[in-house]
């Protein structure tokens, strides 16, 4: 059953792209753009509220003053819970900050893999490895 799926999807992505009407002539075969961007350069910044949350479950903080979420004004709400030290705090954000650099880089990776994927399929010069990593990409499998 799950092959049918595969080889229909597969079909389907074909007929897609035939659909679309790109010349193959035109097409050349890239080699794999592998995202280079530096941790340090992606956008999305971890905050203090993003660390906190990933520590315990539930509303367990808050702030005294929401404008402005720095250590000072954090208040715990649950009293199972005690307030981490801010070394602790920094530690954790700089952890959870690696983590989402990481995924950031890599579907920034996958992404590339698919255009040139797609470029080889289009070209004409793609393997059955190619058809398999596609679908996996777009899967996400």
């Amino acid at each position: 059953m799950r092959k049918i799926f595969i080889a229909m999807l597969v079909v389907g992505v074909l007929i897609v792209l035939a659909a679309v009407g790109v010349n193959a002539s035109s097409q050349q075969n890239h080699s794999l753009a592998v995202s280079t961007t530096p941790p340090d350069v992606i956008t999305k910044s971890v905050t203090y509220d993003d660390v906190l949350s990933s520590m315990h479950r539930g509303q367990w903080f808050g702030w005294l003053d929401s404008s402005n979420k720095n250590y000072a004004n954090l208040i715990i709400l649950d009293s199972q819970y005690s307030k981490p030290t801010i070394s602790e705090l920094l530690a954790a954000q700089s952890a959870l900050q690696a983590k989402v650099n990481s995924r950031e880089v890599t579907i920034q990776d996958l992404e590339a893999l698919r255009k040139d994927i797609e470029s080889r399929i289009l070209a004409g010069t793609y393997t059955n490895q190619d058809l398999v990593n596609y679908l996996r990409i777009l899967g996400g499998f």
